[in-house]
Parts: C-alpha cells; structure tokens; sequence
C-alpha cells in the first residue's frame, strides 16, 4: 500500500496521453512476453517429439533385426547391431533382454569411448507388454520396447539424453526475450509520437498565424479570449480525435486484411502440404505391397524392364531373375489362420531383404510368391545367392500359439541380358522353373534352359492353363458321349466326354489339357462345368436316351473336396435328375488317395439312387483289398491291359482276374479300349459284362431329341 501511495502522485502529474502510451506499453508487453513463452514452449515440444520419433524408429528397427538373432541365439549378432546403433546421436545406451529380464547384450557410451558390458543380475522389466516412455531423471528418457509383441521375444531398454533440448529452450528464451523488450520499447515510443498533446499544434498554429500579414507583411495581432481559447483547444481534441478514430478504423480496416491474405498463405501452404503427402502416400502405395511394405509387381516390371533395356545398351552386363515361392505357407494358413499366415510374410520378407544386397530388389508378387532381381549380377554368382537363401529359409523356425513350423522354399532362375525376350515371357519363364523345382522336390532352385525338357513341357501346360480359363469364361468346352456296350443284352450306357473348342472352332482332345487342369487345381472347376451343362439339358434328350445310364467323370481334386457332395445333391434336386439314371466313375487312384473323402461321396449319393464306377482298375498296387471298402456298382478295367491281350498271355490273365474278382464280389465288369472285332470277341469270351471302345462306338456330341447339339450357354 505505502508503494502504491508513493507511485500515485507521480502516476497522476503525468499527462493522459503519456498514461494511455504506457498502459499500451504494459498490456503489449504481457501479450509478447506470453507469446514469447508459448513459442518457446512449442519449439521445445517439437524437438522433443522430434528426438522421441527418431529413437522410436531406431528401437523398432532393433527390434525387427534382433528377434531372429534371439531365435537362433545369435548372440553375437545382437551385439554388432547393439554397437552399430548405439552411435545415433542422443543414444546413451543399449540394452536387449529375454522375456524375463536377462541380458542378452548390454552397450553404454561414454564421453571417451563405447564400451560393452555383461551384467548378470536381472534388469526389471515392464509388467505389460506395451511400448513404455519413463524418466527417472530430468535430463534422461528411458524407452521399452517389446521384441515382437505377438510372440514376445524379450525387450529392449533405450536410454537416451534430452539435454539439447533444455540449452535450446534456454537460448530460444534469452532470444525471444531480447526482441520482445525491443518491441516494447518500440511501441512505446511510436505511441508516445501518435498520442502527443494537441497543445503542440496549437502553439504552431498561433505563431503562424501571428506573423502572418497577406497583403504587407506587417505582424497581425491575435487576441483570443479565454473562452476562444478553451473552445478552440476542445474543437482542436475533438477533431484530433475523430482523426484518431478514422485511423484506428483503417488500421483494423489493415489489420484485418493482413490477417486474411496470411490466413489465405497459410491455407495454401497447408494445402499444399497435404496435396504433396497424399501425392507421396499415392505413389508409395502404388508401388509397394501394403502388408509386407515390399515392392509390388507392377515396381517389379517397371525395374525389370529398366535393367532389360540396360542390357540392350550395354551387351555384356547381365541380371538375374529369382521367382520364389513359400513351400509350406498354406499349413501356416489352413493350420493357424491368415494372421499368422500374414506374420509369416511380413518375418520373411525381412529376412530375405536381409540376406539381400542393397542393391537388389525384392518384391511380393502376390500371396506366397516373391520376385528378387539381381542386378549386374552373373548366373553363376546367383546360385550362390540362391543357396543362401535356401539355407537361411530352412533353418528359419515360425513359431505361432506355441506351434513352430519350418518353412521352405522353391526358387526358380532365370538370366536377363540382350537376347532375353519380353517382359511377360521372363517371368513366364521363371514361374516355370520355379514350379520345376517344387516338381524335382522342393527346398532347392531350378535354372530355367529353354532346351530344357521339363521345362518345356510346364511352358506347354501354362499355354493349356490360359486356354482352360479362357474356355471356363467363354463356355468354349463341348460335351460328347461315347456307348458303354452291354455283352449279354441290349442295354446300352454312356459315358459323358468333354473336348475343347477354340476360337477356329477346332475341337481338342482332353489328353491336350486336362493334365494342366490337373496340375494347376482347374479339375474341379471343369468336373462342375460338365454337371451343370449335362444335368440341364438332360430332359431334353431323347426319351431312349433319358431311359439309359449316364457315365459322368469325377476328378481327384473334386473326391477330395467336401463341398462337390452338396454340389452334386443340390444340382440333382435343381434340375429334377433321376439319380439312379447317373453313374459317378472315380479313378481307382485318386478313390485310395482320398479315401475318407470317395467313402463318404460315395456312401451319401448312393442314399440318392446313384451307381458308382471304379475307373482304370488294376492300376494301383492295392485295388483289390479296397472292394470292400468302396461301395462302387462297376469296375472297368484299364485300357491298357485289354489292348494287349491278342499279344500278351499276362495281360490277358489279369483281364480274367480282375473280372472274376468283379463277379465275385457282386460287381459288374466294363472292358476298356476295346478297339476291334477280335478284342470284342475276347473280352465276351471271358465273361466280361460291358464293352467300350472304338469297335462298339466312338465318342460323338451329345444330342437333343429335336436334333441340336447341347448347346454352351450354362457357366460356372
């Protein structure tokens, strides 16, 4: 109180105008001195969080190198990349631990040197397993880190220093201190100049007007009353003042648009800013694969075509082609599900970028399949690269839910230089060298030769494989029949053929594709293409025809699938089929190798009135003890023992035994590829109740009873 006693006599002998300038002065001054402290604090959270995203980032790098050094116990390892990392500015030290806390390499630099400690006490660990930011002193952060959060391999413990950013916001605080006093001060003075007492133009005005004489020149005397000179002095306030306020008006009028055009700069910087991150984020999305953060197929093209045209400018450089594939990805999958199976792709990705050159790119080319291009490397080098990678893939353990699995991989070679041929033929020819590899036995690479014969015999069935697709989209498949002749009466079946049809309307035989329908998983789909297009023109066949028994062919892929039962169920019910008029004919092979599955298609069609046939008996080494076992109505016996029975007494005698067997056990006999008069005879001769071949009848289209060919109009 005594203070302000003192300061209120002096405050109230200072003039209005010097009054209203210093209070300006003080409430700028708390204003700057506020922003000032914002700013310095903004700056400081900044660097801060500037700091934190670097080691963030270094950490989750540790962490992804080092989890499959703790899962080879590499030790050794962990401790290179413990003091390759430790060297990143702020770093005080590095720590990687098992799940319990024990160390498993220890690295603390100092102010002279880096040094490598083996603590064998425990470190307490985080109770969660969450990332977690602690200070246990100012100037210091300690970060934990969990190795592979799904699995929890162990920690990783970064201590590091925050000291820079205390001197930096000590010397932004002097800095902005100092330009705030100097505004101060400068917005005092300018408002001490626009605030001074209008006495001053008074007085100016007087003198002028005291000496002014317009005509001689001589001193005009001016007498003003005291009153003039109070209202002179009031009107002087008064228009100083409206002055003043049409000043303040277009200041604010100034203000106004200042803030506006730096809000529009503002807005346009952001937006630019946004346009180029959503352009960045754009591009990389459209060159990279999202899962695995690898290039795509289509970066895979572009730079193979890149190093193809680079071949083409300089002759003696050369490339390499890896096309890899997963060979136990799909039990990953089917056993622990698609999480698991994508924690698969993301582990072997890294290990593969790992093992890899910088210079090399590797990419997902879609599910288990990754493309690597080896750039101005020689195809002998390659296999070297080649084994490593096998190596490293079959000594990498997948642990899942306490399972561990061991994956392995097939790896197909191709070399690029300046005779390779396009793009789609290079990879072609590495998707064939590849499967070439997986067919010689897996875990191992295969370089593709175009003189090679296995390879061009997989070339010919990928030509087939687009073929079938195209044929599938298109209903370019035909349905043909061939008679199953009986020997005793005049009962006639028929068997149900497929052939393909071309764009030239050239028929082609089902040995031409269906071993690449086979190979590549197309069988079941042709096996429904057949069903459909047959059951639904069925009652449109003649009524001697509707009368007989239809032979329809099941793959091995579609007995061992459990969704053909209900397929067949339901398309007999929708088209009204009378199912004891249809005949299923398995391969014997492919009825023992899924047996479960053919017992139980087999067991729940024969509930419906359907017949079985066992196709191609005598092939397999167990036919005869599985009769029992599958409940089928005929067997028809290979071929290839009835086409040498003129010329081959063992040939003949198995004929007879298998048919035998056949009657035997209740079963009726077919004779297959019974191709002339004399074999007809012979297999009538042994008892044999069914024939078919060319010397009976030979495979034709199938009919309707107004005398069209069942049309292709049905897809699946």
């Amino acid at each position: 109180m005594y203070e302000l006693k003192k300061i209120k006599p002096w405050w109230n002998h200072l003039h209005l105008h010097t009054q209203i300038a210093l209070l300006s002065g003080i409430i700028v001054s708390a204003t700057i001195i506020s922003q000032t402290y914002l700013n310095t604090t903004r700056q400081t959270l900044e660097i801060r969080e500037r700091i934190d995203k670097d080691i963030h980032a270094l950490v989750e790098h540790l962490s992804l190198s080092s989890q499959y050094s703790i899962l080879r116990k590499d030790y050794a390892s962990i401790e290179d990349q413990l003091l390759k990392l430790v060297k990143f500015p702020h770093i005080l030290s590095l720590q990687v631990t098992d799940i319990e806390g024990g160390n498993l390499g220890l690295v603390v630099k100092t102010e002279s040197n880096t040094q490598v400690k083996y603590p064998t006490e425990k470190t307490p660990i985080p109770e969660k397993v969450v990332s977690l930011l602690r200070s246990p002193q100012p100037q210091k952060q300690v970060l934990w880190y969990p190795i592979n959060n799904v699995q929890h391999l162990g920690w990783i413990q970064a201590t590091y220093t925050t000291a820079e950013i205390l001197t930096i916001q000590r010397q932004t605080w002097i800095e902005n201190l100092s330009i705030s006093a100097a505004l101060i001060i400068l917005d005092i003075v300018i408002l001490l100049l626009i605030l001074h007492p209008p006495m001053f133009e008074l007085r100016r005005a007087t003198l002028f007007a005291s000496n002014l004489d317009a005509n001689k020149g001589q001193r005009l005397a001016l007498k003003f009353s005291f009153i003039e000179l109070r209202d002179l002095v009031s009107a002087l306030n008064n228009t100083s003042i409206r002055l003043r306020e049409q000043d303040d008006v277009i200041n604010a009028s100034n203000r106004r648009l200042k803030n506006i055009a730096r809000e529009l700069r503002e807005s346009k910087v952001n937006l630019e800013k946004r346009i180029e991150e959503r352009t960045q984020q754009l591009s990389w999305q459209a060159n990279h694969d999202p899962l695995t953060s690898l290039f795509n197929r289509f970066e895979f093209e572009r730079q193979l075509h890149r190093l193809k045209e680079s071949c083409l400018e300089h002759p003696e450089s050369g490339h390499v082609i890896f096309y890899l594939d997963l060979d136990q990805f799909k039990i990953v999958n089917d056993t622990c599900g698609h999480v698991a199976g994508d924690e698969l792709l993301r582990q072997v990705s890294f290990l593969l970028s790992y093992h890899l050159r910088e210079t090399d790119i590797i990419t997902r080319l879609g599910g288990d399949e990754f493309g690597i291009l080896l750039e101005n490397c020689h195809l002998e080098m390659s296999t070297h690269v080649a084994d490593n990678l096998l190596k490293e893939l079959r000594n990498f353990r997948f642990s899942w839910n306490s399972k561990i699995f061991n994956i392995g991989a097939s790896i197909g070679i191709v070399e690029v230089n300046n005779l390779s041929g396009s793009i789609d033929e290079l990879l072609s020819s590495a998707d064939i060298a590849c499967y070439t590899a997986k067919d010689m036995g897996r875990n191992r690479y295969h370089i593709f030769h175009a003189e090679d014969e296995e390879s061009t015999e997989r070339s010919d069935q990928m030509h087939w494989v687009s073929k079938i697709h195209n044929a599938l989209d298109n209903n370019q498949f035909c349905l043909y029949q061939q008679s199953i002749k009986s020997l005793h009466n005049k009962d006639i079946h028929y068997e149900v053929l497929i052939r393909m049809k071309d764009a030239d309307q050239q028929i082609h035989s089902p040995y031409l594709f269906i071993p690449a329908a086979e190979r590549y998983g197309l069988m079941h789909q042709i096996d429904k293409w057949v069903i459909k297009n047959f059951f639904s023109h069925y009652h449109q066949l003649s009524s001697q025809a509707k009368g007989s028994i239809y032979s329809i062919n099941l793959s091995g892929a579609s007995v061992g699938e459990e969704a053909t039962r209900d397929f067949i169920k339901d398309a007999i019910r929708h088209y009204e089929i009378p199912a004891e008029r249809l005949c299923f004919e398995i391969t014997e092979t492919a009825a023992i190798s899924n047996l479960g599955n053919a017992t139980a298609l087999i067991s729940e069609l024969k509930r419906l009135g359907c017949l079985f046939s066992l196709d191609d008996f005598g092939t397999g080494l167990s036919s005869f003890s599985y009769l029992k076992t599958l409940k089928v109505d005929y067997i028809k016996i290979d071929g290839s023992f009835v086409r040498d029975m003129k010329k081959d007494k063992t040939a003949r005698t198995i004929v007879e035994a298998i048919n035998n067997l056949g009657h035997s056990v209740g079963l009726q006999t077919i004779a297959e590829y019974v191709e002339s008069a004399e074999l007809l005879q012979a297999v009538s001769a042994l008892g044999v109740d069914y024939a078919q071949g060319y010397a009976i009848d030979k495979p034709n289209p199938i009919v309707l009873e107004n005398g069209e060919i069942i049309p292709e109009q049905i897809s699946i």
